[in-house]
């Protein structure tokens, strides 16, 4: 019996048969081929409607060429018995393992959205990782946002309706980061840096091109402490030693008196050594005698383990050109002449006598207070997460709170954006977006605009990407007074209408105004507005009209 028979007629796509095949070749079962076909054939009829509200979206030949390619990575699906009557208490229970082949065998329930998580869940392992302190924690968000966002066809959308359905075990955060990335990088950028190694700076070069860099350092630094918190124990360990030095040198500062009594005692450490240094620099015979001292210990460390080769700070061959933390590899390149010993003395002379400079300046009173500052800044991250550490409570608020400030970052940034919109349809994508976003939770039970803070930037974007639609003549203006024509047009474009040229909208006058919205001919919400004033609206009372042009 031909199982995918009713499918190839309801989708006649060219990846029908191409699937099948892969299907028939693992002896994959009736009921899972009969599952995989009624899953593409809901993201067929649903795509249409998830691009147009999501925008930042791959085209959907392309993003049913990555589920083909998904598949046929696969080696086995098994079927799970569900435990509980709704897939979304249980979809993140779905399983997927790589083989001894190379291949993923996957577990999962006899539903649509199961099944796509198992599918992007191998997309997404696919990506590329980065290589900086904290890394893997960024490749997680990535990955996992990554698998969030490409669910949510099937998760939220389904025929002509548009929710929001909340998954059991769904890392809110993980998921925020990755929409807002989304909505500053674009969906074709955002892939391209997923299968880039270094993918933390290329992002930020390429953001750098299109923001403004005060807005891209502000993004960069709030991601690097979300990052920081959300990392493992290993990665926070790893990241405190890559800064230990800042760490040590901010610790000390904290204590003015010991600190200034340590930066004397540097000095005058410091200052023997250049004593030293300029001995051998001023007599050619001392010089002479500590070459041959140092040719010696080249030759002697030839023959011992170079983990014996570590030598003390104050040691004579620390005078070559070696920092301190490479001290136990001195040995390792020997220096030819007596010349060349002479300038790499001469070099390290140099160094040790600006570090005295700079210590100096660190210990005038007014350049202390602004080197602390400096420090405090460079690992603010670390320091404020130190406070909270190991209060679950705290921690949490701490995140919450670094979230509220990305979410604020990206709407500056979208600033930027706006500023720079030149078509109508870039117009019409931005009040998309914004729609699209608005309904997302930045915290675990609030929307984003549910968040006053959050409100207020978001009201912003919308009364610039308004002006801008009047500007190019993409919705219909109801009053001459910029004010007044956004208060009686915006509320429009935050409702949850699935397309909003479809939208319709009546102001009624009289002892209040009433902005009526409809969906087609059909009335959904009544606004009353109150600080508008009925004489400044330039629509005739009662009369229903189409918000954008171009659907008469």
């Amino acid at each position: 019996m031909d199982m995918l028979g009713i499918f190839k007629n309801i989708i006649k796509n060219y990846y029908i048969y191409e699937i099948e095949k892969t299907l028939e070749k693992k002896g994959i079962t009736n009921e899972i081929k009969s599952l995989v076909m009624d899953t593409l054939f809901k993201i067929e009829e649903t795509y249409p409607n998830y691009k147009r509200i999501k925008v930042d979206v791959l085209e959907k030949r392309d993003y049913i060429r990555e589920i083909v390619v998904a598949l046929k990575k696969v080696d086995n699906i098994y079927i799970m018995n569900m435990q509980e009557k709704d897939i979304l208490k249980c979809v993140t229970d779905t399983k997927i393992e790589k083989n001894a082949r190379g291949y993923y065998d996957i577990r999962i329930y006899h539903n649509n959205l199961s099944l796509i998580y198992a599918l992007q869940t191998i997309i997404n392992e696919e990506y590329g990782i980065n290589e900086q302190p904290c890394s893997s924690a960024f490749d997680k968000i990535l990955k996992i946002g990554g698998i969030y966002s490409n669910i949510e066809i099937l998760r939220d959308f389904s025929g002509w309706n548009w929710n929001r359905n909340k998954i059991k075990n769904f890392n809110i955060y993980y998921d925020i980061i990755y929409k807002n990335l989304l909505l500053i990088l674009g969906i074709d950028k955002m892939i391209e840096l997923k299968k880039t190694r270094q993918c933390i700076h290329f992002m930020k070069k390429y953001l750098l091109k299109k923001y403004k860099n005060d807005n891209v350092e502000k993004l960069m630094e709030i991601l690097k402490e979300i990052v920081f918190v959300m990392s493992s124990e290993e990665e926070k360990r790893l990241e405190i030693e890559a800064n230990k030095k800042i760490i040590d040198m901010y610790m000390a500062m904290k204590d003015i008196k010991k600190f200034m009594q340590k930066v004397n005692e540097e000095k005058k450490k410091n200052n023997k050594l250049i004593a030293e240094y300029d001995k051998i620099l001023n007599s050619h015979n001392v010089l002479e005698r500590e070459y041959n001292e140092y040719l010696k210990a080249i030759e002697k460390s030839k023959n011992e383990d170079s983990s014996n080769g570590s030598l003390n700070i104050d040691s004579i061959i620390d005078i070559l050109d070696i920092e301190e933390d490479n001290i136990g590899k001195v040995y390792k390149e020997e220096i030819k002449n007596i010349e060349l010993f002479s300038i790499q003395i001469f070099e390290k002379r140099k160094k040790v006598y600006n570090k005295n400079l700079e210590l100096s300046k660190i210990g005038n009173p007014e350049n202390y207070v602004e080197h602390k500052r400096i420090l405090e800044e460079k690992i603010k991250y670390i320091l404020d997460y130190e406070k909270v550490k190991g209060d679950a409570k705290k921690e949490e608020e701490l995140l919450e709170n670094l979230m509220i400030e990305y979410q604020k970052i990206v709407y500056d940034m979208l600033e930027d954006r706006i500023e720079a919109i030149y078509t109508n349809e870039e117009v019409i994508d931005e009040i998309y977006r914004q729609r699209y976003i608005r309904y997302q939770n930045v915290l675990k039970d609030k929307y984003i605009y549910q968040i006053s803070d959050l409100y207020q930037k978001m009201d912003k974007i919308l009364h610039l990407i308004v002006a801008k639609a009047m500007k190019f003549d993409v919705l219909e203006r109801v009053s001459e007074e910029e004010n007044t024509n956004y208060a009686a047009v915006s509320p429009a474009l935050k409702t949850e209408v699935l397309s909003l040229e479809e939208v319709k909208v009546a102001i009624y006058t009289g002892k209040i105004t009433l902005l009526c919205i409809y969906d087609g001919n059909v009335l959904i919400k009544e606004i009353e507005l109150f600080d508008v004033d009925p004489k400044l609206i330039s629509i005739p009372t009662k009369k229903k009209i189409k918000l954008f042009k171009g659907k008469k």
